[in-house]
Protein backbone atom coordinates (compact mmCIF):
# COMPACT_ATOMS: atom_id res chain seq x y z
CA UNK A 1 0.00 0.00 0.00
CA UNK A 2 1.27 3.19 -1.05
CA UNK A 3 0.31 6.40 0.73
CA UNK A 4 0.58 10.20 -0.66
CA UNK A 5 -1.20 13.33 -0.82
CA UNK A 6 -4.35 13.18 -2.67
CA UNK A 7 -4.90 15.67 -5.41
CA UNK A 8 -8.80 15.39 -5.98
CA UNK A 9 -11.71 13.84 -3.84
CA UNK A 10 -13.14 10.24 -4.93
CA UNK A 11 -11.93 7.35 -6.39
CA UNK A 12 -9.76 7.64 -9.28
CA UNK A 13 -8.78 4.56 -12.02
CA UNK A 14 -5.94 4.87 -13.98
CA UNK A 15 -1.96 4.41 -14.19
CA UNK A 16 0.36 5.53 -11.14
CA UNK A 17 3.56 7.58 -11.00
CA UNK A 18 6.01 7.34 -8.62
CA UNK A 19 8.35 9.87 -8.46
CA UNK A 20 11.97 9.23 -6.89
CA UNK A 21 13.32 12.49 -5.86
CA UNK A 22 16.80 11.46 -5.13
CA UNK A 23 16.98 10.46 -8.89
CA UNK A 24 15.92 13.93 -10.26
CA UNK A 25 18.67 16.26 -11.39
CA UNK A 26 18.72 19.76 -12.07
CA UNK A 27 21.38 21.29 -14.38
CA UNK A 28 22.39 24.77 -13.08
CA UNK A 29 24.04 27.07 -15.51
CA UNK A 30 25.32 30.08 -15.73
CA UNK A 31 24.23 32.27 -18.43
CA UNK A 32 25.00 35.77 -20.44
CA UNK A 33 22.63 38.70 -19.37
CA UNK A 34 22.03 39.27 -23.15
CA UNK A 35 20.07 36.05 -23.12
CA UNK A 36 18.40 36.27 -19.69
CA UNK A 37 15.04 37.94 -21.60
CA UNK A 38 15.05 34.77 -23.85
CA UNK A 39 15.17 32.16 -21.58
CA UNK A 40 12.42 33.82 -19.36
CA UNK A 41 10.29 33.90 -22.29
CA UNK A 42 11.65 29.71 -23.30
CA UNK A 43 10.52 28.91 -19.48
CA UNK A 44 7.47 30.48 -19.63
CA UNK A 45 7.09 28.96 -22.82
CA UNK A 46 7.52 25.71 -21.44
CA UNK A 47 5.59 26.17 -18.38
CA UNK A 48 2.59 26.85 -20.72
CA UNK A 49 3.02 23.60 -22.45
CA UNK A 50 3.36 22.10 -19.33
CA UNK A 51 0.10 23.19 -18.22
CA UNK A 52 -1.90 22.15 -21.64
CA UNK A 53 -0.53 18.52 -21.87
CA UNK A 54 -2.10 17.92 -18.16
CA UNK A 55 -5.27 19.18 -18.97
Amino acid sequence: MLKGIPVSKGISIGEAHILDRSKLCVLKQNINTNIVEKEIVRFRSAVELTKAQMR
